[in-house]
């Protein structure tokens, strides 16, 4: 017995002496929380008073999804963040610029689609992609944040995103089915 007492008592001591290593350089968090904001709508058109916003992607055929001449991808439908305008109560406090971040919900699959999370009855190797204004999709697997428009309580700074469905995986894997997908955003202020 005494000699497993000594055995265990020599493992703990050398696994210490790793945990003591000394640190290379230290990475300090910086940052502010405010209690007030700009007003922040998402939608087609500015008004809606609702930061929430559900953009219906049509529907689309499964030979579109699994065409490599589209790019297995369904037409574009636009959508927007606004944030400010007139009633936009923009604090004198609040940073006069912000960006938007989007990120996707833990799941996401592939090269940054949004998974399709309808479940029973929903399409197979069918998400969504999200593109920037250039046109390009963009990876939701490790988000993306748009450059910064100046904010304030005359004109909403809008920031514009398209979505799409995506056919993904081998050729003629994409079946029909319904589609249901999140994805959040958050407002940054500099």
């Amino acid at each position: 017995m005494k000699h497993i007492a000594t055995a265990v008592a020599v493992i703990l001591s050398s696994s210490g002496i790793c945990a003591a290593q000394a640190a290379d350089g230290t990475i300090s968090f910086v940052g502010v929380v405010t209690a007030s904001t700009c007003k922040v709508e998402a939608g087609t058109a500015p008004g809606s008073n609702n930061p929430d916003f559900r953009l219906d992607l049509g529907t689309v055929s499964t030979s579109a999804m699994n065409n490599d001449s589209t790019n297995r991808r369904s037409a574009t439908q636009a959508f927007n963040v606004y944030v400010g305008g007139p009633g936009g109560n923009c604090p004198a406090t609040t940073a006069r610029t912000a960006s938007v971040r989007l990120d996707a919900k833990p799941g996401t699959v592939g090269a940054g689609f949004l998974p399709n999370t309808a479940g029973t009855g929903g399409a197979d190797n069918v998400g969504v992609v999200i593109l920037n204004p250039a046109g390009d999709e963009e990876n939701m697997a490790i988000g993306w944040t748009t450059p910064a428009q100046a904010v304030d309580d005359t004109t909403a700074a809008t920031f514009n995103f398209w979505g799409a469905l995506k056919g993904y995986g081998a050729v003629n894997s994409s079946t029909a089915g319904s589609l249901a997908a999140d994805m959040t955003y958050t407002v940054m202020y500099q």
